[in-house]
């Protein structure tokens, strides 16, 4: 067999393979777009978020529009003492995926629609009741030990910010704090978000 057919031969190969990854990533695509595709994925995150902090976690629908728009929407957390947490109308973001495989925080649009949280600490407690939360998901890297970060700061290009209807009631025993705060409409664009180096210009 001559140089041309070997040739010929492993450029076949290597456009079936290409051909075959290109028809995956638009299945893939095409099936995220699916109703059920999403509420299957939904549900998987749930249950781990469910599994993971003990307590009753609600995600009422998902839309993914693969790869940046990301739709939560009737999104319920209850503490341990089976109050509400944090109740969320609806969350959405756009950011780019892939962005973040560089180290890069791209979020172009972030919206937070009739959320409702409460963060409290009541005597004789002596931690805010979301405390378990952030617990949960740092107990298995603080079981291994962590290489040196040797890598680059983390980029941010942060775009519009829309608050609409945001009730936060916060009380803290431990300090006398007592706070209700309600944001009707706030909308904004940042300019620059560097918190490496403190710069902020919104």
């Amino acid at each position: 067999m001559n140089a041309k057919k070997i040739t010929g031969k492993i450029l076949k190969v290597f456009a079936w393979i290409i051909g075959i990854i290109i028809f995956l990533i638009l299945l893939i695509y095409v099936l995220i777009q699916i109703p059920s595709v999403q509420n299957f994925a939904k549900d998987k995150v749930v249950a781990y978020v469910q599994d993971k902090i003990k307590t009753r976690v609600e995600i009422g629908r998902l839309s993914l529009d693969f790869p940046k728009r990301l739709v939560l929407e009737d999104i319920y957390f209850e503490d341990q003492k089976k109050d509400t947490l944090l109740y969320g109308g609806k969350i959405r973001v756009d950011i780019s995926l892939f962005k973040l495989l560089s180290s890069e925080v791209d979020l172009s649009y972030l919206e937070l629609n009739s959320i409702k949280a409460n963060v409290y600490r009541l005597n004789p407690d002596t931690v805010f009741n979301y405390d378990y939360i952030v617990k949960a998901f740092a107990g298995e890297q603080n079981k291994q030990p962590q290489p040196k970060d040797t890598s680059a700061a983390m980029k941010f290009n942060i775009g519009k910010i829309v608050l609409k209807n945001i009730t936060l009631r916060f009380h803290d025993d431990e300090t006398g704090n007592n706070a209700y705060c309600y944001i009707g409409n706030f909308n904004t664009s940042i300019k620059t978000f560097d918190p490496d180096k403190l710069i902020f210009k919104i």
